[in-house]
């Protein structure tokens, strides 16, 4: 039951850099810091969390700390970089940070004063995923689906030696064709 939780949510960051990949940069930015990544991390740093409880329950004996962080940034670090690499700010170090930071003091708040009393009168699971949880993953991915926009297609100038240039453009299926 206790992997199901963390299972959606690295599902969701990775889906969010494989949206990246294939040009659907806001929206997989997007899901990638909506499942807070950080906090991932966080938890694992203080002892704690679902990748803890999963590794405990697969070691028996003491889990060693170092590896379970090690594998928790491993996880983290391609889906970060592949964020951090498209949001074209000039401000992008502070918005990085915003976005990983900012959204852990509302998923405090969230969690322990409105939804542990709904989850108390709610206990209902899927796969020891709390319904109300996957209700709220769904909603979501649903806005998300409804809302996004491809990435507007690159487009590059060459100049040739002669003095003549070609515009390059990629297309949203990967191909590029030359104007």
């Amino acid at each position: 039951a206790s992997v199901a939780g963390p299972a959606l949510t690295w599902l969701l960051i990775w889906g969010g850099r494989a949206m990246i990949l294939h040009g659907e940069s806001l929206a997989g930015t997007t899901l990638i810091l909506a499942n807070l990544p950080l906090a991932r991390l966080v938890t694992v740093l203080k002892g704690g969390g679902d990748e803890m409880v999963v590794a405990r329950a697969l070691v028996s004996g003491n889990v060693l700390w170092i590896p379970v962080v090690l594998l928790t940034l491993l996880l983290l670090w391609s889906p970060l970089v592949t964020a951090w690499r498209v949001l074209a700010h000039r401000h992008r170090f502070r918005l990085m940070a915003a976005f990983l930071l900012l959204p852990l003091g509302w998923d405090v708040l969230l969690k322990r004063v409105w939804l542990a009393k709904l989850l108390e009168r709610h206990p209902d699971t899927i796969a020891g995923v709390p319904i109300l949880v996957l209700l709220a993953y769904s909603t979501a991915i649903l806005v998300l689906i409804a809302l996004r926009s491809p990435t507007r297609p690159e487009q590059m100038l060459i100049v040739t030696k002669s003095g003549s240039y070609a515009a390059i453009q990629a297309s949203n299926s990967g191909t590029w064709r030359i104007r």
